[in-house]
C-alpha cells in the first residue's frame, strides 16, 4: 500500500508542477517581450512596429477631449497606432508625427489633422485641448503613424506600474513566480539530499552491527 500511495503522488505532482511552470513561464515571457518592446520603444524614441501596427505612449494632455472623451486621448494613455501612407490621410485623422517644432524639434507628437495643404505634402494639426493649431505643420515625410484605438487594459496597468504600490507589487509578483517555478524543485533537490544522508547513516550504523555482532560471536569484546 505504501508503493502504491507513493506512486500516486509522484504521478499527480509532476502534472501540477508543469502546468504551474508552463502558465508561470509563458506569462513571464509575454510580460518581458511586452516590456522589452515598450523599453527599447521609448528609449529609442523610434517606434517598434509588429507587422503595421506598434503600440505608444501619450504622456500629455494635448489630446484631452473634456467635450468629447471617447475621441480624446487623456494622458498617460497606452494607443494602438499602425504604419499610414500619407496620401491616405484626412481630416479629422489623429496622426502621430515627428515635429519640426524647435521648442520640440525631433521628438513624437500625436495631434488630429484639421487641414490637408498641397497634395498631402503637409498637415496642418492641433490638439483637442488646444485652443489653437500647432505653429508649424507637419511634413509628409515626417509622419509616423496614425492613431487606430486607445488600449484601455495596458493603460490602467502602465499609470498602475508608475506608483510606488505599482513597482512594489510587481517586484512581488515576480518573486512569487520565480518561487513557484523553483521553489519545488528546491524543496525536492534537499529531501533527496537528506534522505541520501539518512540512508548512508543507517548503512553504517548496519555496519557497525554486524561487526559487533561478528566480534561477540568470537568472543572477542567489542572496542570502544
Amino acid at each position: 500500500m505504501e508503493t502504491k500511495e507513493q506512486g500516486g503522488a509522484g504521478k499527480t505532482a509532476p502534472v501540477w508542477r508543469r502546468i504551474v511552470n508552463i502558465a508561470a513561464y509563458a506569462l513571464v515571457g509575454v510580460l518581458v517581450v511586452l516590456v522589452a518592446f515598450l523599453f527599447v520603444s521609448r528609449a529609442s524614441g523610434k517606434p517598434t512596429f509588429v507587422g503595421k501596427y506598434t503600440v505608444m505612449w501619450v504622456l500629455t494632455d494635448s489630446m484631452q477631449n473634456e467635450g468629447d472623451p471617447k475621441n480624446g486621448i487623456d494622458p498617460k494613455t497606452y494607443i494602438l497606432v499602425e504604419k499610414v501612407d500619407p496620401k491616405t490621410i484626412e481630416v479629422g485623422d489623429v496622426i502621430t508625427f515627428r515635429s519640426s517644432d524647435p521648442s520640440i524639434l525631433g521628438e513624437l507628437n500625436t495631434h488630429r489633422v484639421v487641414e490637408v495643404i498641397g497634395d498631402h505634402k503637409e498637415f496642418r494639426t492641433k490638439g483637442d485641448h488646444n485652443s489653437i493649431t500647432d505653429r508649424v505643420t507637419a511634413k509628409a515625410e515626417d509622419v509616423v503613424s496614425r492613431y487606430v484605438r486607445k488600449l484601455p487594459v495596458l493603460t490602467a496597468f502602465g499609470r498602475f506600474f508608475l506608483t510606488g504600490a505599482g513597482l512594489a507589487t510587481a517586484f512581488l509578483f515576480i518573486v512569487g513566480i520565480t518561487a513557484a517555478m523553483f521553489i519545488p524543485d528546491f524543496v525536492k533537490s534537499s529531501r533527496r539530499k537528506k534522505a541520501k544522508k539518512q540512508e548512508e547513516i543507517d548503512r553504517r550504523v548496519r555496519e557497525e552491527v554486524e561487526k559487533m555482532k561478528g566480534q561477540d560471536r568470537n568472543g572477542t569484546p567489542p572496542t570502544e
